[in-house]
């Protein structure tokens, strides 16, 4: 595949992920579509330790696997029981707010270590969720709560791994496309370095960097001296126009002036002479050092261009794997039972 050919993919993958930013679920949508049903199971509550307190009541859901089993570093059931707590507070009871605070992980079943993840019965592609609740109202609320976090979660994470896969895209293309260009740059610049060469003595950068030196050096003395033959042709046109000068001297300055202008001219000569290859130095400077600037970023951009392509594979991995586990309820159903005591 060619670099243009490279580049048109990149942007098309960079355009899919930037379109596939705004299709994530709205939690507030999926719960608006919950349906509630009476359940005809019994599932029983097994807390992690006795909390002198007993849920009445359970919501039971078939989620789509995979599910979330930790979610920023921690079990679902206690990371969903610190969210419960302050989901919309005036929804739940008193009973069910402390049923949360001293439960944690026991208010949520089949997503924990204890509890492997109970496939449904019907739909092996789906596993059955419970949640427990003092009472009915408390039960729907408590599977609205489960609902939105997982969902919000889901979001984020899509919105994060299409992020990175934006990023990685973006600086992939630019680097297949800055290479060729850099390619092209220093071919010039290296071919421009090889004909100053040619009419230049040094061979690297510090000796242009003392010839330059030395011109600098004889630059200023040129200036001095163009500066004292000025000024001598100035006394000498003086002293020319001066009817009080002697004769002699007079009919002398003719002479006198040629040999100042010769001198002049030849100060002059020489300070356009200095200045040239003044300037051939700093070209060979400039021309030495972007060269090597623009190798030493070819061969940066050439190492880092395989890092980049497998960041960007782990990036779609892990969106195609939250998309794939983006929280989906069957039928948009969730069945509420009364436990048993």
């Amino acid at each position: 595949m060619t670099s243009c050919r490279k580049i048109q993919f990149l942007s098309l993958l960079i355009l899919v992920a930037l379109a596939s930013v705004g299709l994530a679920d709205d939690p507030n949508d999926v719960i608006a579509r919950l349906k509630f049903e009476d359940g005809t199971a019994f599932p029983q509550w097994r807390p992690r330790r006795s909390v002198g307190i007993k849920p009445t009541w359970a919501a039971s859901l078939a989620q789509r696997s995979p599910v979330y089993t930790h979610i920023n570093g921690r079990l679902i059931p206690e990371a969903f029981a610190n969210y419960a707590r302050g989901w919309r507070k005036a929804s739940f009871s008193m009973k069910q707010l402390g049923f949360l605070m001293r439960c944690q992980g026991s208010v949520l079943a089949g997503l924990g270590p204890r509890g492997q993840a109970k496939q449904h019965p019907e739909d092996p592609n789906y596993v059955i969720v419970t949640l427990y609740a003092m009472s009915r109202e408390d039960a729907e609320n408590m599977s609205k709560a489960y609902v939105q976090y997982v969902v919000e979660h889901s979001n984020w994470e899509i919105q994060q791994y299409e992020e990175d896969v934006r990023e990685m895209s973006e600086r992939i293309a630019l680097a297949e496309k800055r290479l060729p260009e850099l390619e092209k740059t220093l071919a010039a610049n290296r071919q421009s370095l090889e004909e100053l060469k040619s009419l230049v003595p040094y061979r690297t950068t510090d000796e242009a960097m003392r010839a330059i030196g030395e011109l600098n050096r004889t630059l200023n003395a040129i200036q001095i001296e163009s500066a004292g033959i000025r000024a001598r042709i100035e006394a000498i046109q003086k002293y020319q126009e001066d009817t009080n000068t002697a004769l002699a001297m007079r009919q002398n300055c003719p002479v006198l002036f040629i040999e100042e202008s010769i001198a002049l001219q030849g100060a002059e000569a020489r300070r356009q002479t200095a200045g040239t290859l003044r300037q051939q130095a700093n070209a060979f400077i400039d021309l030495n050092e972007s060269s090597l600037k623009m190798a030493a970023e070819r061969r940066k951009l050439t190492e880092s261009l395989p890092k980049s392509r497998r960041q960007l594979q782990k990036a779609q991995d892990s969106l195609s794997f939250a998309q794939e586990r983006e929280p989906k309820i069957l039928d948009n159903t969730v069945f509420i039972h009364e436990l048993k005591n």
